[in-house]
């Protein structure tokens, strides 16, 4: 399967690898990337709440994860639809309502091999769209 529309979940942490491996999708298919990084906004605020730190850390993944693409002349507007930060009470709940509102049908991420954070369980459990993920080492 082809994929159309993918959702990459970006990390705090280095995020080239993952790039690389949508990059010849976007070259050979076409496929449009969504790039997304989820701000979990705890309960005791108001869920548009900005948490000025995580968002400008958020902006500044957006930001070099859009330079790195230019560099592999991959053009995408960093001002555009495929750049998202998203802020959500629980991220895989938000992953999995982002992926259903854009319509993607893969989700690639990345995580530790130990790593039992409950956003990707609920996404590889609760997503329509197929999952990728690729081990930390």
């Amino acid at each position: 399967m082809i994929p159309e529309k993918i959702i990459l979940l970006l990390d705090k942490e280095k995020n080239e690898a993952l790039l690389d491996c949508v990059i010849p999708f976007i070259r050979q298919y076409s496929t449009s990337v969504y790039f997304l990084y989820v701000v979990e906004v705890p309960v005791k605020y108001e869920i548009d709440y900005e948490i000025g730190s995580e968002i400008s850390i958020g902006e500044n993944i957006l930001s070099d994860t859009n330079s790195y693409l230019h560099r592999k002349k991959i053009n995408y507007d960093l001002n555009g639809e495929n750049f998202i930060l998203l802020q959500s009470r629980n991220a895989g709940v938000g992953i999995v309502k982002e992926s259903l509102r854009l319509g993607t049908n893969m989700i690639f991420y990345r995580k530790n091999k130990n790593d039992s954070n409950y956003k990707y369980d609920y996404i590889n459990k609760y997503s329509e769209a197929d999952t990728i993920q690729l081990l930390k080492v």
